[in-house]
């Protein structure tokens, strides 16, 4: 069994650099250290802020391409005109990216 993670929508907390459950302020994670200490500290906001939206959006772009996988599944079956061969090779960038994002 795999445990899941905090429910989203996460935010990043920029007094902290926590990133936090955006409605009941639950602290997820800590960004802790730059791996350049010449760096700004912007940096580490936007990497912050990237992760926060990378996260929030995990679920809706797994969700869409498991669709479109399966759309061009049924497309697969019922059609064998030459485009098939890119649709195939979709259909496997789909399963690898899937697969990635843990689906």
């Amino acid at each position: 069994m795999q445990t899941e993670h905090t429910p989203t929508p996460w935010q990043f907390w920029n007094p902290t650099s926590c990133i936090k459950h955006k409605e009941d302020r639950w602290d997820i994670a800590q960004i802790l250290c730059r791996v350049n200490h010449d760096e700004p500290f912007e940096r580490l906001e936007a990497d912050g802020e990237f992760i926060v939206l990378a996260c929030n959006a995990h679920d809706a772009i797994l969700d869409t391409c498991k669709d479109l996988r399966e759309h061009l599944r049924e497309y697969l079956k019922a059609n064998t005109s030459p485009p098939r061969m890119v649709i195939t090779d979709m259909v496997m960038q789909l399963n690898t990216a899937i697969n990635k994002a843990g689906g």
